[in-house]
């Protein structure tokens, strides 16, 4: 899919605004030239597939047009590019794609140069709505024949709040931390075993962004794979900010794993809520 830019398409305050003939035919070549260009490429790299994919140049707002379409045509996963942040840590992730994340309603997997390590790296926050990420990381593993290592962040002083935390600390010794770290490896251990996912637990106790991009290097990663959402409005948040950050600054591809079909279908029925009346 490619969308060739419209600034008067997807904004209502200039929509009732109408192009000048010549702007129109500029635009109507350039999707001429998408639709030609973008069917050699798509053949040329899918040259001897079973199916031919559909080619799809749009025009309008590109990451508005791109969520649409993936409504209106049912699709599981968004892929974007993610040029630029793999390769230098200064740059943003492109506008575009970052507005995609933001805004699909979709899995989205932001696509870079993998390393070629054969080692993934899923990231969760052990609440409900975060276990299809690790099922979905799994899947990615076993498909690529890939290592899987599953991260959790156990940091109670971003929660609580440094005086707070100060003061637990005081409290209870400064085991605290230990305790909490034993406890979040024995819970990631019973959620990964309840979802049949086999992998190197890790647990990390340092800010959420910075500890998923730091194994994301170390290791190094081909892919980070992190939930879209968290437990509740104040989790879904927070997490929403981490997997932002790592989304923009991974060095490998991230796929930001949301509620739909492709995560439904991937998650054991166990491991699926259920409804009792």
């Amino acid at each position: 899919m490619h969308v060739v830019a419209n600034p008067l398409l997807g904004n209502g305050a200039l929509s009732h605004l109408v192009l000048p003939e010549a702007a129109r035919a500029a635009i109507e070549g350039a999707l001429e030239r998408a639709r030609r260009e973008l069917t050699l490429r798509v053949a040329a790299l899918t040259k001897g597939a079973p199916k031919a994919p559909d080619v799809c140049v749009l025009e309008g707002e590109p990451y508005a047009a791109i969520v649409t379409h993936a409504e209106k045509s049912g699709a599981d996963l968004i892929v974007v590019g993610g040029s630029g942040a793999a390769r230098l840590r200064s740059k943003r992730l492109g506008e575009v794609a970052e507005k995609v994340v933001q805004h699909a309603t979709r899995s989205v997997l932001v696509a870079r140069p993998a390393a070629g390590s054969g080692k993934i790296l899923g990231a969760t926050d052990l609440s409900e709505p975060s276990l299809p990420a690790l099922t979905m990381a799994a899947e990615e593993a076993r498909l690529r024949g890939a290592e899987l290592t599953i991260v959790h962040v156990v940091n109670p002083e971003k929660s609580m709040g440094s005086e707070v935390f100060t003061t637990v600390l005081g409290l209870f010794s400064t085991d605290f931390m230990a305790e909490l770290s034993r406890v979040a490896r024995a819970r990631l251990a019973e959620a990964l075993a309840r979802l049949g996912v086999k992998g190197e637990a890790v647990i990390a106790t340092d800010a959420a962004g910075a500890a998923i991009l730091r194994l994301s290097e170390d290791l190094p990663a081909d892919l980070v794979v992190i939930g879209g959402t968290g437990s509740t409005n104040l989790a879904s948040v927070l997490l929403g900010s981490v997997a932002g950050t790592v989304v923009r600054w991974a060095p490998c591809s991230v796929l930001v794993v949301r509620h739909g079909e492709l995560a439904a279908r991937l998650t054991p029925p166990a491991a699926r809520p259920t409804l009792e009346t």
